[in-house]
């Protein structure tokens, strides 16, 4: 188990994606006692593909309560799923990085 699997995504919020496809930022609860949520942002580095299938209208919708379901954070060179209302972004990179109280446009 990483570092990564620790960090509970969970009804945290995906406020933006850069289309640039290496960066993408949110809030999350830092901990299951947590009643406010922390910015953050996913750095993805040597990004070899990216696929999403996923309700616009409904992530939109779940902003407030959280459009993420969970994540699955990829192995080097692996695979990270973020699975959101009604979806899931999948990036094939060779590193992803969490970074706490980053806030991306």
């Amino acid at each position: 188990m990483s570092e990564l699997d620790a960090i509970e995504l969970h009804d945290g919020l995906i406020k933006s994606v850069n289309i640039d496809f290496e960066t993408g930022s949110g809030a999350y609860y830092s901990s299951p006692d947590s009643r406010q949520r922390a910015t953050a942002a996913l750095f993805f580095e040597g990004v070899e593909s990216v696929s999403q299938t996923l309700s616009v209208t409904d992530v939109r919708e779940n902003a407030t309560a959280g459009n993420i379901n969970y994540w699955v954070p990829g192995d080097i060179g692996g695979v990270t799923y973020v699975y959101v209302v009604n979806g899931c972004i999948a990036v094939t990179a060779k590193s992803v990085r969490f970074d706490a109280g980053v806030v991306r446009p």
